[in-house]
């Protein structure tokens, strides 16, 4: 693409234009900001994934609870050091409602789908 084609936007730091991140090199997710100091968090499948947003969470003071029917060693590790809490069953709804995040890191796709309407129609 031509550079003087290159579409762009203003930097809302320096107030300069920056050009278009190609569609190659953009986020797959938008990196989202919420206030979690002493709130409830659900994370729902003990995955890598899961884990990976634990071990951010965990920068913070938020109240994290996992919830599987299996737990590998890392989180039963965490869980030992209080730093998590883990449940083998589903998250009732009175903890849905009361979570500030939650987060799906089932790998199975079934169980994804029941969690995220277990989650949406729990929060209403």
């Amino acid at each position: 693409m031509d550079k003087d084609k290159t579409p762009l936007h203003i930097d809302a730091e320096g107030g300069q234009d920056t050009p278009e991140i190609a569609p190659e090199n953009k986020l797959a997710y938008f990196p989202l900001y919420l206030g979690v100091a002493g709130q409830p968090v659900i994370i729902c499948g003990a995955s890598k994934d899961s884990l990976a947003k634990i071990r951010l969470l965990l920068k913070t003071s938020a109240k994290i609870t996992v919830y599987d029917t299996e737990f590998g060693a890392e989180y039963l590790r965490l869980a030992t050091i209080k730093a998590i809490r883990l449940e083998t069953n589903e998250p009732a709804s009175d903890a849905i409602k009361a979570a500030v995040f939650g987060y799906i890191g089932y790998e199975d796709i079934q169980m994804r789908r029941r969690i995220r309407a277990l989650l949406f129609y729990q929060s209403r």
